[in-house]
């Protein structure tokens, strides 16, 4: 089992940005990051009202050349199959029309990125600087990663069917420098959200 509190302890340890093939991501962790009465990241379907915005557990946002959209990688930890299976309900089946709802406050926050640098979240995102109360971004491609015990993830790859967009790793490897340069496993599934990770050689 991993804990609200222990999942929350092993998400902060990652750096605010992390730099992959060239691209910046930034993370979304609502523990650590929520400043009180201003809505942290939320992803919304287009047309549907604002009550169905999920707010996953953490959250890596890249934006993609150009500015147009972003990519997401949402990270949910689940304890039990029933855990899981509402958390997939979120995002199962896939739909289109996804997006990114960021407030201004969240954007102008100040965080420490590589070489003891600061920098705001809109220009770690490479957005320009906010002038509406909350900018909405399309997602391109939504990425969801699992965190699950050993024995709930034996469970999920004998009878779950799983969807080309989801991703499992077991609590006790899901720490830093997981999903870092550093460490091979997570590097690779970043990459693979480049345009470069589209043209296998």
């Amino acid at each position: 089992m991993l804990g609200v509190s222990a999942f929350n302890a092993r998400v902060a340890q990652f750096p605010n940005r992390v730099k992959i093939a060239g691209r910046q991501w930034v993370w979304v962790r609502p523990a650590r990051d929520w400043m009180g009465g201003e809505p942290m990241p939320v992803l919304t379907y287009q047309g549907l009202a604002e009550s169905k915005a999920t707010q996953p557990d953490a959250l890596l946002l890249g934006l993609i050349a150009g500015g147009e959209a972003m990519d997401a990688m949402v990270v949910e930890c689940c304890n039990t199959e029933n855990n899981f299976e509402q958390k997939r309900g979120r995002y199962m089946p896939r739909v289109t029309g996804l997006r990114v709802g960021l407030g201004e406050r969240w954007l102008l926050r100040q965080m420490t990125v590589q070489k003891g640098g600061v920098r705001s979240a809109y220009e770690a995102l490479g957005l320009a600087e906010p002038t509406d109360p909350e900018v909405r971004v399309a997602v391109r491609h939504l990425e969801v990663l699992y965190t699950v015990p050993k024995e709930l993830f034996e469970v999920i790859v004998r009878k779950h069917a799983i969807d080309g967009s989801e991703h499992f790793v077991k609590h006790e490897h899901f720490y830093y420098p997981w999903l870092t340069r550093q460490n091979a496993t997570g590097r690779n599934l970043l990459e693979m959200l480049t345009r470069e990770g589209h043209f296998l050689h």
